[in-house]
């Protein structure tokens, strides 16, 4: 103890000296610097315009003035002499000149380029000319280890003072302490008054030992308790037994799931499943996959030597994950094979010559009009999925103007269906996003409202800036069924099947402005009757998006 005692006072004694020496040495440094840059700020005053501005003239400047470099530079910051004949050149980049040229005073503290010596450097504007002045600096270090004697001597004394400290320290609490111990003993019934009010943790500390004991027992009841709590508050299902009918821990979830509700009674859903009995029995390590309620889950069973462990997990999202992921690949495969089959078939026609001449160009066509379509699928799947690696900065854009220019571009194909167009546009709303998102969401939108509307309907777009900006498209077409609102943003999915690949439409519109809208934090409102229209609305929340 009094080892460690010593080692604590000296470690300490150490840590304080070497700190103390460090600021002192700081603040001399910091010291020195503002006595040097008010000495250099004198020496200017001893210029005098006689002096020839040339490397002699600076060279005698500077041994008047105790080996100070001098440097002469002109108004733009080129050197026109210096006592250090390594300096030259457009200097006007460093701090202290370019706070001269802008201000008449300059100063830095900096490493030389020339000798790579840590320097104070002042310059001022006199006349025509800059003078610079510079004087090296001691650094802290050599503060510091001019202070090592005096730190090491201090040390010494300091190591015999904690000697003889920690002796008197450590003695005269023992003796305190095995006084407390006896009266302990001698009187249990009894609570130890500490002399000292230092001494009264360890008084407490032996007052309080029968009780420190109870309480350790009731905490770990509650530790056993709150470990019930949280493994029953779990959504994954935990089973421990040894056998189908020595259950050693079941949470509710488990119990739940296997409709086991009472101790020591056979688990009869692990003993009806053929596949899982035998695994159980032959203590292979496997997953098995059922169904109850809807949900689908995963059986994942461990064993040790004693016990057999079962985790029951609920994978029902995982799986319509890979189902989603499937009938992509299925959409994306269907969406293919059909101009690809109708591209061969005309192809070897054209390739046997068994098409008439009088069809080939015909033919031709078809095969251009299919690749136009091939190609176009190809590039909307490729935009969909760049869009969750599409990191690019936004910046300010005018979704007036944008939404304009693509009205603008829309307008045959308005015409041809003889749609009464409404148009509701405030001037100037902005947002924080880029031009090529938006044109992509306002060209779905107006082209869907367009394809899906009715000969002769209505069309009605507004974009406007209240309290969120916003952009409305609504239709009189076709509209949306109840069970198809939750599946009109899948890929591929497409209202009126009869409409599917028209004009270039693949399904994937309105999933690419839902994925858009998304990742930018924009939240899409969809109200729809079916043979009445549909309403989209996008806001653009200011968390997002800057309203100006």
């Amino acid at each position: 103890m009094r080892k460690n005692i010593l080692f604590l006072l000296m470690g300490t004694s150490l840590i304080v000296t070497i700190a103390l020496s460090l600021i002192f040495s700081h603040k001399n440094y910091n010291s020195d610097i503002e006595i040097i840059e008010h000495n250099l700020a004198i020496y200017i005053n001893l210029y005098d315009s006689s002096i020839s501005l040339d490397n002699q003239g600076a060279l005698e400047l500077s041994n008047s003035l105790d080996g100070v470099e001098v440097t002469f530079l002109d108004l733009s910051g080129f050197v026109i002499g210096s006592s250090n004949p390594d300096i030259s050149g457009d200097l006007s980049q460093f701090e202290e000149i370019s706070e001269a040229l802008n201000f008449g005073v300059g100063n830095s503290v900096r490493a030389s380029l020339t000798d790579r010596i840590k320097k104070v450097f002042y310059c001022e504007t006199k006349d025509t000319v800059l003078i610079r002045f510079a004087f090296p600096l001691v650094s802290p270090l050599a503060y510091f280890i001019n202070y090592i004697p005096s730190i090491l001597w201090f040390l010494i004394f300091l190591l015999i003072v904690n000697f003889f400290v920690s002796y008197i320290l450590v003695d005269t609490n023992l003796r305190i302490v095995q006084k407390y111990i006896i009266d302990s003993f001698r009187n249990s019934d009894k609570n130890v008054e500490p002399k000292y009010f230092e001494m009264t943790n360890i008084a407490n500390v032996m007052n309080n030992y029968k009780k420190r004991i109870e309480e350790k027992f009731k905490d770990f009841e509650e530790n056993l308790k709150i470990t019930a709590i949280v493994l029953d508050s779990m959504e994954n299902g935990i089973l421990i037994f040894k056998s189908f009918s020595d259950v050693i821990y079941i949470n509710k979830t488990a119990s739940k799931l296997l409709k086991h509700y009472e101790k020591d009674v056979y688990i009869m859903y692990l003993l009806d499943d053929d596949e899982i009995n035998r695994a159980i029995i032959k203590k292979e390590n496997n997953v098995f996959y059922r169904v109850i309620e809807d949900n689908e889950y995963a059986f994942s069973f461990s064993f040790s030597k004693e016990f057999s462990i079962l985790l029951i997990t609920d994978v029902t999202l995982i799986r319509k994950a890979e189902k989603s992921k499937n009938e992509f690949i299925s959409n994306v495969t269907h969406e293919m094979n059909t101009p690809l089959t109708s591209i061969r078939g005309f192809a070897e026609l054209i390739l046997t010559g068994q098409l008439p001449k009088t069809n080939i160009n015909s033919a031709a066509q078809t095969i251009l009009t299919q690749s136009d379509r091939l190609k176009n699928l190809i590039a909307s799947i490729i935009n969909y999925s760049a869009i969750d690696n599409d990191e690019l900065p936004s910046y300010d854009i005018n979704i007036s103007e944008i939404a304009k220019k693509t009205i603008s571009s829309m307008e045959p194909l308005i015409k041809e269906k003889n749609i009464d167009l409404n148009v509701n546009i405030e001037e100037d709303v902005f947002i924080e996003s880029r031009q090529e998102r938006i044109v992509e969401i306002f060209s779905n939108l107006i082209s869907n409202a367009i394809r899906y509307n009715k000969q002769g309907g209505k069309l009605y777009i507004e974009i406007s800036k209240k309290e969120v900006p916003k952009i409305v498209v609504e239709d009189t077409g076709i509209g949306i069924s109840k069970e198809n609102m939750d599946r009109i943003f899948d890929r591929f999915y497409t209202v009126d099947k009869s409409h599917n690949g028209v004009e270039g439409g693949f399904g994937l519109g309105l999933a690419i402005v839902k994925k858009l809208a998304q990742k930018a934090g924009w939240k899409i409102n969809l109200k729809s009757e079916v043979n009445k229209g549909t309403k989209f609305e996008i806001l653009f929340y200011k968390n997002k998006c800057n309203l100006k």
